[in-house]
């Protein structure tokens, strides 16, 4: 099974999510909401961040490296060790001073409250990095290969996950589309989500 299958069919047991959600004061199930779209975000909050971004991208490979002797195939260990300080700083990396606009339209399409998704985007960001390293394997990864690893990875995870990021993280990090001048980021996000 690929890195990416790995992950996501672990998340739909709600039973590897309970650490997470004692951490966060969140259900399980409310856990499992924001981790199935927030993982595809922060993956492509990542994958279009670093590739504008060479400081980002250098960053990222450090972090990558901590990382390197994680299993992906034992989620519920991997959320046990989660570090929410590194979560922050990994948030910051993807959605810069955009985070807690996304942190709003998460809350709102799930049902969630606003201050449990961002606690639980902290404490579910470093499996990003445990999938990136595990992707990578061994060696190391300077900054201009964190573009071409993040490219194809974040969009087979959106494929498989079936949640499109692509488009609406565009809309926060990327500025106005012309065509919708008169609508706002949040707005754009809004939509994508009600799409699926």
């Amino acid at each position: 099974m690929d890195i990416i299958s790995t992950v996501l069919n672990q998340l739909t047991n709600q039973d590897n999510l309970k650490h997470v959600g004692t951490r966060a004061n969140a259900q399980p199930s409310e856990v499992q909401k924001v981790a199935q779209k927030g993982l595809p975000l922060i993956m492509e909050g990542l994958n279009q961040r670093t590739a504008k971004d060479s400081d980002t991208s250098a960053r990222l490979a450090s972090s990558i490296e901590k990382h390197e002797k994680d299993d992906v195939a034992n989620l519920p260990n991997l959320f046990q060790k989660s570090n929410p300080d590194e979560g922050g700083q990994l948030l910051d990396m993807a959605f810069g001073n955009q985070q807690r606009d996304v942190e709003s339209q998460l809350s709102k399409d799930t049902g969630v409250e606003q201050s449990k998704v961002g606690t639980i985007l902290k404490l579910i960001a470093p499996i990003a990095l445990s999938m990136l390293a595990k992707k990578k394997g061994s060696g190391s990864l300077g900054a201009s290969g964190i573009s071409s690893l993040l490219s194809g990875f974040s969009g087979d995870m959106q494929k498989q996950s079936g949640f499109n990021a692509s488009s609406l993280i565009s809309g926060f990090l990327g500025g106005q589309d012309s065509k919708d001048s008169k609508e706002g980021p949040l707005d754009k996000l809004g939509d994508l989500f009600n799409r699926k």
